[in-house]
């Protein structure tokens, strides 16, 4: 009978205080240890060390201390720390000691005698065997949280961006008999078998049962602002893996992290995909062994402990290594398939040699590796050979990064567009975790008299953001060389300066600006893809855009119809309004279907062309060009929508001289009409002229006019968050 050994336990930390603490627990989740301060030396490369000398920032300096850079825990520690409490088992025996996860080196002692000591940021830990008698026993556990190896300290095994450096433990804490041990690894076997998946590289595809998967994965490093430590309860994995798979997703990547066993669980039933990796974010050459073999102890212990799920199809050793880093990490990729096949999980999964950078070769010579996951190439005609950002959108894709891959591509970290904070999440940090961050930013907010109109930049910046990324899903779609995308993130990302970049916010919860319904349009296994020249026109343009499906559905599509039409539409968020009989009749005018040919699975597919004339259009306006693919059973395979703005064009050019052009004595009513229309203006004193003489006004200063304090507007949200990179750009997009 397995001894539980969660409860109360005494915790002596390295300063010699004794303490009471209630494991699954941790030192700062129970309010021990050093409170957090400015001189408190957080486990981050990715801040400012000087942030509190910002003026902005001055509330640090207080005992109510804010700390911009991310969401901080109450309490910080870092060292060792030793758990002591006594235990029974009623029979002599062989016993081993289960933790199902702690940080980073554990050191067990029984009696006071030592029993054993390993290490691990991933997988748990078993001590034994250790011969016991009858009767009450002693035990001490020593947790050691410290830099055990030079690991970068923006690790999401070990950082405090996302709260993961804590000392303590979590999940299950028990004394196991050898035959209760035996029982659980046999259990492990026998699911295997009963869940059988096989995970392959067919061409440019990933397979997964045979069937061909388009990767829509979202990032995922941790962050349990509730708890600190991963919840080991079925329960949380559970619901934000629903949510996950609402917006669209079918995979997770955890960046420098692994998850605990009740992840894995909840991943197999909801059929997510998880990408692991080994806690890792380091450096590696040929000729540091000794990290090498810190690695493959981890992908060891990851594989034996969590290989036996299907949700678990792809492992990565480290996020963006350092280093001359590519042949010890081939080397990796035969080493973890030999451990895997060992284990006898072959099949079951691929491995990448790392997710995040360049190799030093072409696309088409890379290899060492099962699939390809980085950002970009370092090839071909676009800069740096990028495969995100906005050099494949509007209609265009990433294909001249790409040339002559024949691997599968997965493109890492896309997305990252921040839109405006949504201040009442403070509300929702009653944990041990504080998001002094947000706080931070709801005063400057009040302080500048903004903090009313919170709800209203939400949601303008969130629709902005949408709209980028959007264009960005699509633009990955669209490249054939591409199998999948990694989104950072589907939620705000709390550490590395604060990244406001998902739809939801850190628990998992809607910021209202975007239903699922509207996400999944451009974020499914089945998608409908333009490629047109831009979004805006005038009336003497002709509208055309070809139209491609990207079906990743499992089977082909036979005897399908593309219906598409030209609605009215409101503006910015291209919502559509009742339709007058005018509109009704004009979208008559300009709708059609195309007659699909067959659509293969696993692959894009060019069904043909939207042509529309714009000549009827008399007056400016938006519209949204809609398009849904119909089975031949009548019933919707896809729905997709794209915002156009028509502008009419009567024939004159628009005046937009100097203030030297605007004297109207002796003008036609034809050139005071054309005076009628705004003008720029490059000065103050220009601008404040023309003003008086009742012109309406563009104020566009030139930019070397301007200081810090007065950032050029942009129609493009901030990307990642302005404390890490901080540019004199810094808007979050304009609502027109």
């Amino acid at each position: 009978m397995a001894v539980d050994l969660s409860g109360t336990w005494t915790v002596r930390t390295n300063n010699g205080i004794e303490s009471t603490i209630t494991l699954p627990g941790t030192i700062n989740g129970a309010g021990l240890g050093d409170p957090a301060s400015r001189d408190t030396e957080w486990v981050s490369g990715l801040h400012n060390p000087f942030w509190y000398e910002r003026e902005e920032y001055k509330s640090g300096d207080t005992e109510d201390l804010h700390v911009p850079f991310l969401a901080q825990t109450r309490t910080h520690y870092v060292g060792k720390a030793e758990y002591l409490r006594d235990f029974e088992v009623s029979e002599e025996g062989e016993y081993y000691f289960f933790i199902e996860l702690s940080k980073w080196r554990v050191t067990v002692a029984v009696d006071g005698e030592e029993k054993g000591s390993d290490e691990s940021l991933c997988a748990p830990f078993c001590f034994g065997p250790v011969y016991l008698s009858a009767g009450r026993h002693e035990i001490q556990i020593t947790a050691d949280n410290s830099m055990q190896h030079p690991y970068r300290p923006d690790s999401h095994g070990i950082s405090d961006a996302l709260g993961a450096c804590w000392n303590g433990m979590a999940g299950r804490i028990e004394v196991l008999s050898a035959a209760e041990l035996q029982a659980e690894r046999d259990a492990r076997r026998a699911y295997a078998a009963s869940h059988p998946c096989r995970a392959e590289v067919c061409g440019r595809n990933i397979t997964i049962n045979g069937k061909a998967q388009y990767m829509r994965g979202t990032h995922f490093g941790g962050g349990f602002p509730e708890t600190v430590y991963p919840p080991f309860e079925r329960s949380y994995w559970d619901r934000i893996f629903a949510v996950i798979k609402e917006w669209g997703f079918n995979f997770i990547r955890c960046h420098s992290f692994c998850p605990p066993e009740a992840a894995f669980a909840a991943a197999d039933e909801a059929g997510l995909f998880l990408q692991i990796e080994c806690g890792m974010w380091n450096r590696f050459t040929p000729s540091d062994e000794k990290m090498y073999g810190v690695l493959l102890r981890e992908t060891r212990k990851i594989l034996e402990a969590f290989g036996h799920h299907p949700s678990f199809v792809m492992l990565s050793p480290t996020n963006e290594p350092s280093g001359n880093w590519y042949e010890p990490l081939k080397r990796w990729v035969r080493d973890a398939h030999a451990i895997n096949d060992e284990l006898g999980y072959s099949g079951r999964r691929i491995f990448t040699a790392q997710s995040g950078w360049y190799y030093d070769q072409t696309p088409a010579e890379i290899s060492g590796t099962d699939y390809v996951y980085f950002h970009r190439s370092a090839y071909g005609p676009i800069n740096g050979g990028m495969i995100r950002n906005s050099r494949g959108w509007r209609g265009k894709d990433y294909s001249p990064s790409l040339e002559g891959c024949t691997l599968p591509v997965i493109s890492h970290e896309m997305g990252q567009w921040c839109a405006y904070p949504d201040l009442s999440v403070t509300e929702k940090f009653i944990g041990p975790v504080r998001g002094g961050n947000y706080e931070i930013f709801k005063e400057t907010a009040r302080r500048n008299g903004v903090l009313p109109l919170n709800k209203e930049l939400t949601y303008c910046s969130g629709r902005n953001q949408v709209r980028f990324l959007k264009e960005e899903f699509e633009a990955n779609f669209r490249t054939r060389e591409i199998t999948g995308f990694e989104y950072l993130d589907l939620h705000d990302y709390t550490g590395q300066g604060t990244a406001v970049v998902g739809i939801l916010d850190p628990f998992f919860d809607s910021k209202g600006y975007v239903t699922p319904e509207e996400f999944r349009q451009f974020n499914s296994e089945v998608v409908i893809l333009t490629r047109m020249d831009g979004y805006v026109y005038k009336n003497t343009d002709r509208l055309s855009a070809r139209v491609e499906i990207c079906n990743f559905s499992g089977a082909g599509i036979t005897a399908a119809a593309l219906k598409w039409k030209l609605v009215r539409g409101t503006g910015y968020d291209g919502a559509l309004e009742t339709a007058s009989a005018e509109d009704s009749a004009f979208e008559q005018a300009h709708a059609g279907i195309i007659e699909c040919p067959a659509i293969a699975a696993g692959e894009n597919t060019c069904i043909g062309v939207i042509e529309a004339d714009l000549s009827s259009i008399t007056e400016s306006r938006s519209l949204v060009l809609e398009s849904e693919l119909i089975a031949k059973d009548g019933s919707r395979l896809s729905y997709n929508s794209w915002r156009l703005t028509v502008f009419a064009d009567d024939g004159e050019s628009e005046n937009i001289g100097n203030c030297s052009d605007v004297g109207t004595e002796g003008m036609s009513d034809r050139e005071r009409d054309a005076a009628a229309r705004p003008v720029i203006a490059r000065t103050a004193e220009d601008a404040e002229a023309l003003l008086k003489e009742g012109r309406t006004v563009i104020f566009m200063p030139y930019m070397s006019d301007m200081d810090f304090e007065c950032p050029p507007l942009s129609l493009r949200n901030v990307f990642w968050n302005a404390q890490m990179g901080p540019k004199w750009s810094r808007p979050l997009g304009i609502s027109v």
